[in-house]
């Protein structure tokens, strides 16, 4: 299995709701007591950072969100 396959494992994928019946497809994951939040740019997603991922999972936990329209996250 490559780096990358063994690092997707490790996120936990959750649908976050944000009202309205929408949601948020959203990735967390690592270790650590402090918190990282990685925020995508347009045409992009949560999996665009993910050679930052590799070198921080083991000491922080990673929250990632795909925004609307991106990654899996629905447009409406």
């Amino acid at each position: 299995m490559d780096w990358s396959k063994r690092l997707e494992s490790q996120f936990e994928r959750r649908h976050v709701p944000c009202g309205g019946g929408r949601y948020l497809l959203t990735y967390s994951g690592g270790e650590g007591k402090e918190t990282l939040v990685f925020l995508h740019g347009a045409a992009s997603s949560w999996w665009s950072f993910r050679h930052q991922y590799r070198h921080l999972v083991g000491e922080y936990r990673i929250v990632a969100p795909n925004f609307r329209g991106h990654g899996g996250t629905p447009w409406t």
